[in-house]
């Protein structure tokens, strides 16, 4: 009886999706990027880590028309850090407090990022147009070894170009706090990414 009911379901649902992709920006949109972070640092009282990472992001959301995409985005970097909390590492809690920030040995893999709402604003409908990008949300940064982050208010501002009708390049600049503050976050990415709509 339940496979009956979720068959249909499973059905109007993806015929729903499928047909939000009309290669119209107003509607269902969905994306995923991949680049380079020249910048994606932390800092914390006298301590400031900075490195050369891999850059994503993520989004999905709603086309308002045109020239307006309003979307949840997930913009993250992934690198090596050489520093970690040991506090941290021990309880495997959590990623605070940061009072002994100090060199791990071996480096540890880490993923900073903001995960929020952004506004996307092209210049012209046409698929090939500019775009400025504003967005807030939530701050993190995540070592491999923690399953938990302490979050911070973040904001995300950059601008692009469309290469073509679903491929374009950005550049992102993002800051945000966690640990009540006490840590702080920069990164610069430059992004290509495939959006679909």
């Amino acid at each position: 009886m339940k496979k009956m009911l979720v068959t249909p379901l499973l059905v109007v649902l993806f015929v729903s999706v499928c047909s939000g992709f009309d290669n119209n920006r107003k509607g269902f949109v969905l994306g995923v990027g991949a680049g380079l972070a020249p910048l994606s640092q932390f800092s914390i009282k006298d301590i400031k880590e900075n490195a050369l990472a891999l850059g994503g992001n993520f989004i999905i959301g709603h086309g308002l028309d045109n020239r307006n995409i309003v979307a949840f985005e997930f913009n993250f970097t992934y690198r090596h850090s050489d520093y970690y909390s040991e506090i941290g590492r021990r309880t495997r809690k959590t990623f605070v407090p940061f009072d002994t920030l100090s060199p791990f040995h071996g480096s540890q893999t880490i993923t900073q990022g903001i995960r929020g709402v952004s506004w996307y604003h092209y210049f012209s409908p046409l698929p090939k147009a500019s775009f400025t990008i504003v967005g807030v949300g939530f701050y993190n940064l995540t070592p491999k070894s923690l399953r938990a982050t302490d979050s911070g208010f973040g904001f995300l501002i950059g601008g692009g170009h469309g290469l073509s009708r679903h491929i374009q390049i950005a550049g992102y600049y993002s800051h945000g706090q966690s640990n009540g503050g006490n840590l702080k976050h920069d990164q610069v990415s430059v992004l290509i990414s495939y959006i679909a709509y």
